[in-house]
């Protein structure tokens, strides 16, 4: 594909700058280029490493620098696929530049960053987007049409989530990546966050958070790598645990809900929800891995095209992001920590 180089005041105007070129900026392109074959975009490398062989083909579309690039029109967005730590300076370059912005979770690492990003967005009446896709899989969906009369009858909710990022990373040194470096946002908190993401979304949001860090000393590592966390939730007699790993030997991701008449669990590897009351009842769901991905970038385009605020803008992934600075707090200090 080639890109037209449109001369106004020596900038270069997009349609989308994907600032990033790992895993997930390449998912983003795939299923915006389905969708607009014919847009216009730039992939923004920040560093000189080298980059994924899916990117040769395409190598006269990645950049270096930013300075002369702006949005083609008022639909122009930036896809931001960096490291976390760099998600703060990338928002508010681009939001600057004028472009929409779709930032990949988490959406930052600092709590005193967050309003002002939702203020200069909203001065610059721009659509912003965190990319928690697992809200519109299709399990969770059901889910929260199967919670929604029965939110008093939860008396206990246990998640997992076991992987192991090494097996994701083998043509890399899984310890200089992003996942297992503490300055770029690194730790099994950021990097699984989706788990608290959906906490919020199926059971609001809690008031306290405890996280214990469970050490593997066979693994030297400066991130936490195996968590297990404890929320409590006010009004309400619940608690949920949230225990995390990602080097785990075994995958597993599950969330498992106690009501008073019934047991529920979430499959998320296998895409089904089992309930067990009187009878045994398993429903199977028919989207695949990507399907989310498609329906979080098309609720972006959609919320542009409208003019209308996102159903993931960062106003509304506050509480999701206080949760996971909490998160961190409670591990440093070691004690229970009251959510903001």
């Amino acid at each position: 594909m080639k890109v037209t180089k449109k001369q106004k005041s020596n900038h270069l105007l997009v349609d989308y700058l994907i600032i990033g070129t790992g895993n997930i900026a390449k998912r983003h392109i795939q299923n915006i280029l389905e969708k607009r074959p014919k847009c216009k975009f730039l992939i923004y490398k920040r560093t000189d490493s080298k980059h994924d062989k899916y990117f040769d083909k395409n190598k006269h579309l990645i950049i270096n620098t930013t300075n002369n690039i702006c949005p083609i029109d008022k639909q122009s967005a930036a896809i931001i696929c960096s490291p976390a730590s760099h998600h703060s300076s990338d928002i508010k370059r681009m939001l600057n530049k004028g472009f929409h912005i779709f930032v990949e979770k988490p959406f930052l690492i600092k709590t005193n960053r967050i309003k002002p990003l939702i203020r200069l967005s909203k001065i610059k009446k721009k659509v912003t987007q965190v990319g928690f896709n697992m809200r519109y899989t299709k399990r969770l969906l059901k889910m929260k049409q199967i919670l929604k009369d029965n939110t008093n009858a939860i008396r206990d909710v246990k998640i997992k989530v076991f992987t192991d990022f090494r097996i994701w990373r083998k043509n890399k040194d899984f310890q200089s990546t992003v996942t297992f470096n503490r300055n770029l946002g690194g730790g099994v908190i950021n990097e699984l966050s989706h788990e608290v993401d959906y906490l919020v979304f199926l059971f609001g949001k809690p008031t306290h958070v405890k996280v214990n860090n469970i050490l593997n000393q066979d693994i030297q590592i400066d991130v936490e790598h195996h968590i297990e966390s404890i929320f409590w939730y006010k009004n309400i007699d619940l608690q949920i645990t949230l225990e995390a790993n990602m080097l785990a030997k075994n995958n597993k991701r599950i969330c498992e809900i106690n009501l008073d008449n019934a047991k529920i669990k979430i499959n998320h590897l296998s895409n089904n929800i089992s309930i067990s009351d009187k009878k045994i009842k398993n429903i199977k769901f028919d989207d695949d891995i990507n399907f989310s991905y498609q329906k979080e970038i098309s609720h972006f385009f959609k919320s542009i095209k409208n003019n209308a605020e996102s159903e993931l803008s960062f106003a509304k992934c506050v509480d999701t992001q206080n949760i996971l600075n909490a998160m961190h707090s409670s591990l440093e200090n070691n004690k229970k920590i009251r959510i903001q």
